[in-house]
């Protein structure tokens, strides 16, 4: 899956699908998550965040990481 395609899909499922009931949240958590969200930068690999009361801006970085070749080897994975 390329990583543009990977990120669009976190996008959607953090702006889109309700938290109501998960890791003990209720409904309003959704909200709050979907006014954060603002767009995803396929330049940088991020998903970024904007909080409008505050202004400040974070983000959600994907890391391209890979298992040393010797521990694929030995099964580890």
């Amino acid at each position: 899956m390329e990583t543009q395609t990977f990120l669009n899909i976190v996008y959607d499922i953090i702006a889109q699908n309700p938290v109501a009931g998960a890791y003990g949240m209720m409904g309003q958590e959704h909200d709050i998550m979907t006014d954060l969200v603002d767009h995803v930068d396929t330049e940088k690999n991020t998903i970024v965040f904007i909080n409008q009361k505050t202004g400040k801006e974070f983000e959600l970085r994907l890391v391209e990481t890979y298992a040393p070749s010797s521990k694929v080897a030995r099964g580890g994975l």
